[in-house]
């Protein structure tokens, strides 16, 4: 996961790896945050703007990674989540709760949702090979089809990122952290 935050993938910050235990101290993303799964479920106008900004991210994130030659082994929606922009009064005053999709989307500010983190890399491997990234799409395709049926034009607007990114093309260079 080190790994994956210096390629300059969010996901959660490993604090403490207590071997003798067999436990590990990990970033907690907050009560807020939604997996990608219940963001498309639950926001499900495929036309909404806010998918735009989703596919961009799991592309950029995606281009990473394998720029990285990291595999992630279990590309899910599942394993993907938005931990969305918030005021800081507002983080405080609200009671601990998951927000949902449309509340994500209306406190967005200027269009930016937040972050977008991939986690559970327990299946995670480092490769160089075209076809082990293309493994890793090809997952993430299934996940789309099985768990989204009819999103994909989603899926579609990723891989097209996705090609563009890899290739260099347009948002090649854009800044980390996404």
């Amino acid at each position: 996961m080190n790994r994956i935050r210096e390629l300059g993938v969010p996901t959660p910050a490993i604090y403490l790896v207590d071997e003798k235990a067999r436990k590990i101290y990990m970033e907690y993303l907050g009560d807020h945050s939604l997996t990608v799964k219940d963001f498309i479920r639950q926001l499900d106008d495929l036309s909404h703007p806010a998918f735009n900004w989703l596919t961009d991210k799991i592309a950029k994130n995606l281009n990473d990674m394998h720029r990285g030659d990291v595999i992630h082994g279990d590309l899910t929606t599942s394993n993907m989540m938005i931990v969305p922009n918030m005021p800081m009064l507002q983080v405080i005053n609200n009671q601990p709760q998951q927000m949902t999709a449309r509340e994500i989307v209306d406190n967005a500010q200027g269009g930016d949702i937040g972050s977008l983190n991939f986690i559970d890399f327990g299946l995670s491997s480092v490769s160089g090979k075209a076809e082990d990234k293309a493994v890793d799409i090809y997952v993430l395709k299934r996940a789309f089809i099985s768990t989204h049926p009819g999103t994909e034009a989603i899926f579609d607007r990723i891989l097209e990122k996705y090609k563009e990114l890899m290739s260099g093309g347009p948002g090649k260079n854009e800044g980390k952290g996404n």
